[in-house]
């Protein structure tokens, strides 16, 4: 594991910070220690304020200038942040200007010219993450932040930028190592005759940690759909309002709907807000039996978007009975994720809930897309079977990247070996060495140990400027 001083880095960074294209106000950030002087270069305050006479945090009216030609650059309003209460711990300073590209883009151009370096993609958040301002799930919530397009995601990211997740496993990781701080005194100095821990006690506490890490483990699937969103696929057979469905979520004529069966021959897939959730509805051709060659490609490419989604919304049409394609579909909705909508509630017709819960237990909506009635109660339904399943018996922070649950899960397997040691009576060197290994992979998820190639991936996920 690399030590946080090796990684640091002297230069001065600069880079512009606000959304790319015009706008009514451009941010460029600097960072490091040269960052006041050299900005002190190009500013000229008002009534000849001198930017290195400004006081941290407090914002100073000027312009800046070209020093080697003269020319102004741009009116701005500038904020000197002195370390370590800053952003990444050194000091920063932000200037904010006119939003046009390419004043900003001059700006940055004069301030390389002058010393600085363009910095690299997240490293504003790497600096702050390598002096201590944040832990490595605060630095991956930035860019969680900045990308979350739902109301359940950005709740989550703000969480997580609290340092929530961070500090809940630091804990747990603490824990571990309280554990086998006296057993590695008791391998390590044998002949201190070091009083070993009862191994009930540790037993005790090791298996508390498994229940622990397992629970939180049970919200990795809905925390992960929550900030990346998951597949709905839209099934059904034909002319049961499979696309007046897709096109109602998405409050727009999307996908062509007619009365003639087979309309739909491909699959159309379009993103959606279904309850805060970030779901990519997927709109397949009717499942049937077909002698029409193009229509039954797209069954096919119906039957593989089946397969993988993450949740089946099955459409029945409950104004006809039950048909062999509806009893053909209705087992994949037993063995899938699942929403059945009894579409058409509206008409008259034999169809039943009943008839359909005799087969399929799971949820059901009775609704009538064209009378738009039961929307609000299928988007509900969506939202509670996607986040009912796993959810832990405690309140507990939700894991929302994939990293953080396989390194959890890394955890729980060092654990439950350390506990099958403890209740088998084995040598305590094996607990030992499965706590450094859960330890390990816990302090690899918090950023308490790292790697410059793990820095690099994540960090390579952000925009420069962050």
């Amino acid at each position: 594991m690399t030590a946080m001083s090796s990684l640091a880095n002297p230069d001065t960074i600069c880079a512009i910070a606000s959304a790319p294209g015009e706008g009514s106000v451009g941010l460029v950030r600097v960072s490091g220690k040269e960052a006041v002087s050299l900005v002190a270069r190009l500013f000229q305050g008002k009534k000849g304020k001198r930017l290195e006479s400004i006081p941290s945090h407090q914002v100073a009216v000027g312009k800046l200038t070209d020093p080697t030609t003269g020319k102004t650059l741009d009116e701005v309003l500038a904020v000197v942040m002195r370390g370590p209460h800053s952003y990444t711990g050194e000091d920063v300073v932000e200037l904010s200007g006119h939003g046009n590209p390419r004043l900003l883009s001059r700006v940055v151009e004069v301030l390389i010219r002058e010393g600085a370096r363009l910095a690299e993609r997240g490293e504003f958040t790497k600096r702050a993450f390598l002096n201590g301002k944040i832990d490595l799930t605060q630095a991956e919530s930035v860019m969680d932040t900045v990308r979350s397009v739902t109301p359940f995601g950005m709740d989550m990211a703000l969480s997580q930028l609290d340092g929530k997740l961070g500090k809940h496993l630091s804990g747990i990781r603490e824990r571990m190592i309280a554990i086998l701080a006296p057993i590695e005194a008791c391998i390590d100095f044998p002949e201190e005759e070091v009083p070993e821990v009862p191994r009930l006690t540790l037993l005790e506490q090791v298996s508390s940690l498994v229940k622990e890490v397992r629970e939180i483990l049970k919200g990795a699937a809905a925390g992960r759909i929550l900030r990346e969103g998951m597949s709905a696929v839209i099934a059904g057979k034909p002319n049961v309002g499979k696309s007046s469905l897709l096109n109602a979520l998405l409050r727009e004529g999307r996908a062509i709907v007619t009365e003639v069966p087979g309309t739909t021959r491909d699959t159309i897939s379009e993103w959606a807000d279904v309850g805060g959730i970030p779901v990519q509805l997927i709109d397949t051709a009717g499942i049937r039996e077909t002698k029409d060659r193009v229509e039954q490609i797209g069954i096919s490419r119906s039957r593989e978007a089946l397969a993988k989604g993450d949740l089946l919304l099955l459409v029945l049409d409950r104004s006809v009975p039950l048909e062999s394609d509806d009893y053909e579909l209705l087992e994949i909705a037993k063995q899938k994720k699942s929403v059945v909508v009894l579409n058409k509630m509206d008409l008259e017709g034999p169809l039943q809930p009943r008839d359909v819960e005799k087969i399929y237990s799971g949820p059901l909506v009775s609704l009538s897309v064209t009378a738009n009635q039961g929307l609000n109660q299928l988007e509900e339904r969506i939202v509670k079977t996607v986040l009912e399943e796993g959810t832990p018996e405690v309140e507990l922070p939700r894991l929302t990247r994939l990293r953080h649950q396989e390194g959890l899960e890394r955890a729980l397997s060092f654990l439950s070996e350390a506990e099958k040691t403890l209740q088998g009576n084995l040598p305590l060197d094996l607990v030992a060495h499965d706590l450094r290994g859960a330890a390990l992979a816990i302090g690899e998820i918090t950023g308490e140990c790292f790697t410059e190639d793990l820095l690099n991936r994540i960090f390579s996920e952000f925009c420069v400027g962050k």
